[in-house]
C-alpha cells in the first residue's frame, strides 16, 4: 500500500512538472510579440562613390577600385542617414578595404569575406537610426 502511494505521488508530480513547462513554455510565446522586424522591411540601395586604395601589401604596392552599394532596410527615410551619414560610411570603406591583401581578395570567399566586413562596418554606423545594412555588392572591383 505504501508502494502505491508513493508511485502516485510521483505520478502526480510528474504530471504537475510537465504541465507548469508547457505552460511556462506557452506563456513564453505568447509574451514575446511579435515586432515589425527590420528583416521584413524594403531594401533601399544605398550607393557610395568610386574609390581607389592602397591594398595592405608590403613591400609590393597593389590597388583596389571599387564601387560598393550598400542595400538598407530599416523604418525612416533611408536616403536622408545616407545623405546624414555619407562621410562617416565611405571612412568605414575606406577603413576596411585598407585592411585587405591582394592576395586574399583574389578569389570569391575573399571577396565574400570582404562583403560581411563591410556590412558590418556599416551597420555599426546605421544601427542607432534604426537601420539594418542587409547586404553589399561590388558594382565595380578592379584591382592592380
Amino acid at each position: 500500500m505504501n508502494r502505491i502511494v508513493v508511485i502516485i505521488m510521483f505520478l502526480v508530480a510528474l504530471s504537475l512538472g510537465a504541465g507548469g513547462m508547457y505552460a511556462m513554455e506557452r506563456f513564453r510565446a505568447h509574451a514575446a510579440a511579435p515586432k515589425p522586424a527590420v528583416d521584413d522591411q524594403p531594401t533601399v540601395p544605398v550607393a557610395l562613390e568610386e574609390r581607389t586604395v592602397n591594398l595592405a601589401d608590403y613591400p609590393n604596392s597593389h590597388y583596389l577600385r571599387t564601387v560598393v552599394v550598400a542595400e538598407i532596410a530599416g523604418s525612416g527615410k533611408v536616403e536622408d542617414m545616407a545623405k546624414e551619414r555619407f562621410a562617416r560610411l565611405m571612412d568605414r570603406l575606406i577603413d576596411v578595404l585598407s585592411r585587405e591583401h591582394y592576395n586574399d581578395l583574389l578569389y570569391p570567399p575573399g571577396k565574400k569575406q570582404l562583403k560581411e566586413k563591410l556590412r558590418s562596418a556599416f551597420e555599426e554606423e546605421v544601427t542607432d537610426k534604426g537601420l539594418k545594412v542587409k547586404n553589399v555588392l561590388f558594382t565595380e572591383f578592379v584591382m592592380e
